[in-house]
Parts: structure tokens; C-alpha cells; sequence
């Protein structure tokens, strides 16, 4: 199965391109494509240059300020609905794995 991440940074470059062939939009595409191992492996490297510790944990501030410095230009949106998902866990220090593993698979197991 594959991932689309077309973020809002991606979306904007495609419009840029104005009117595009065929061939240069498939080109396009495929620097989206992503499997879901990919990008969650992607993601927990990524997370785990910010514990410092090595827990496998993360306060949810820190994992929401992380991602609006550091993501891919979020918009107010996307912003929102990650501070809203982080704020619905009771617990402040947070298993960014799982967290992935949510966000990417559906699960966290």
C-alpha cells in the first residue's frame, strides 16, 4: 500500500507547475510515494534525534512544537487536528512510536 503525503508545501508546488504533460505529472507523483514502513521508519528516525534519553517517549508539547518547526510547512489545519489528537491522551510523555503507529498504520500495535 502506498502513501500520498501531499502536504500543503508539495500542493502548492504542483499548482506552480501550471499546466503539465502526462509524463511530467507521473514524474511528480512519484516523488510522493512513500510505503508505510518507509515513513514510519522515516518518522521514528526523525523523532528519535529529539530523545535524548533514548525512552521511546516525548512530552506532547515537545512533539507538537517539533513537527510546526520542523514538518513540512503544517498548515493552521493540520496544526489543529495534530494539537487536538495530542491533547485528547491523557498522559503528557507520549510513546511517539505508537503515536506513528497510529497516525501511519491505524494502530499502535
Amino acid at each position: 500500500m502506498q502513501n500520498l503525503p501531499l502536504t500543503q508545501n508539495k500542493l502548492n508546488k504542483l499548482k506552480n507547475m501550471g499546466d503539465i504533460k502526462k509524463d511530467e505529472l507521473v514524474t511528480f507523483v512519484k516523488t510522493l510515494m512513500l510505503n508505510e514502513q518507509e515513513a514510519f521508519e522515516n518518522m521514528k528516525t526523525f523523532f528519535e534525534i529529539w530523545d535524548i534519553m533514548k525512552t521511546g517517549y516525548m512530552h506532547k508539547n515537545l512533539i507538537i512544537s517539533i513537527l510546526k518547526q520542523f514538518g513540512d510547512n503544517l498548515t493552521e489545519e493540520e496544526s489543529n487536528y495534530i494539537q487536538k489528537e495530542l491533547n485528547q491522551m491523557s498522559e503528557s510523555n507520549i510513546s511517539y512510536v505508537k503515536l506513528l503507529k497510529k497516525w501511519i498504520y491505524g494502530t499502535e500495535e
